[in-house]
């Protein structure tokens, strides 16, 4: 991707743990991205495969899972 686009690829893989949840290590790999690499010509684009639960709290929202 990064020869044929020419941008650079970051993979984070995201451990399915019970006492480490995927929506927290989404939102740390995201916010590690943003702190090293925002930039007037930045764009972050998100492929996520795995799943996602109704949130308790939230109908209209979705916990990741792995």
């Amino acid at each position: 991707m990064k020869d044929k686009y020419r941008y650079k690829v970051h993979e984070i893989l995201l451990e399915n743990r019970a006492d480490k949840l995927v929506q927290v290590q989404l939102n740390g790999a995201l916010a590690k991205f943003v702190e090293h690499e925002d930039g007037p010509n930045t764009l972050l684009m998100v492929y996520y495969a795995g799943h996602g639960v109704p949130a308790a709290q939230d109908p209209h929202c979705i916990r990741l899972t792995g």
